[in-house]
């Protein structure tokens, strides 16, 4: 039970807490297809996810052996697990390279050119991942494993997921502390070289006061 509950909770953080993106790198405002087959993947992926859930409830009553578990094939409940998972991680792989990589815009127009090179090397590492996990439950109720060992092997591949997919936003934070430790030590200065070097226009005759370009 515990398994299966680290594997849900992963889950939900995975879908709703950390893949998040600007309004600007989302696949609907890239182009009208591509804002479409996301729109017609989320569906799909959401009902992939109610599968699993389901899945992992039959396959805790099997490991359990819980009295009241359903009668029915074993290989059936892992085929509805592991399969659905394994759908679940393509389309969602699909989706993501649907959107612009997470704030790699930002980072180029702010010169952070290194950093938004990582960026994108861990956005392709993440979503390789992925599509290994996807392949690896896709043959897992094929390995004559057992309703225990699907829950565990789900458990650490989602929480190794779920980790790998929280190294950006440690470096989207590390870059904002960077951005304000800087703004800190020059941006003051920079400010006044800045007011320094404005142009003092003269003043004409007939303009009220004002201060206009000669």
């Amino acid at each position: 039970a515990g398994c299966g509950f680290i594997s849900l909770v992963c889950l939900k953080i995975f879908i709703f807490d950390v893949d998040f993106l600007d309004t600007h790198d989302h696949a609907i405002r890239r182009s009208r297809c591509s804002g479409l087959t996301w729109l017609l993947l989320y569906p799909l992926a959401m009902g992939c996810l109610a599968l699993t859930g389901s899945g992992v409830a039959l396959l805790i009553a099997e490991a359990g052996k819980i009295n009241s578990v359903p009668a029915g094939s074993p290989h059936f409940r892992q085929l509805l697990t592991c399969e659905s998972l394994s759908v679940f991680l393509i389309i969602s792989t699909i989706q993501r390279n649907l959107h612009s990589v997470p704030y790699v815009r930002v980072l180029r127009f702010h010169r952070e050119h290194r950093r938004a090179t990582l960026m994108t090397r861990i956005y392709n590492i993440q979503c390789t991942l992925q599509l290994g996990a996807a392949v690896f439950f896709g043959v897992l109720p094929y390995c004559q494993a057992t309703a225990m060992q699907i829950l565990v092997c789900m458990a650490i591949i989602m929480i190794f997921i779920l980790c790998l997919n929280m190294v950006d936003e440690l470096i989207l934070l590390e870059t904002v502390a960077h951005a304000r430790e800087r703004y800190r030590r020059h941006g003051g200065k920079v400010l006044l070289q800045k007011a320094q070097n404005l142009p003092v226009y003269p003043r004409r005759q007939g303009t009220g006061g004002r201060i206009q370009p000669a």
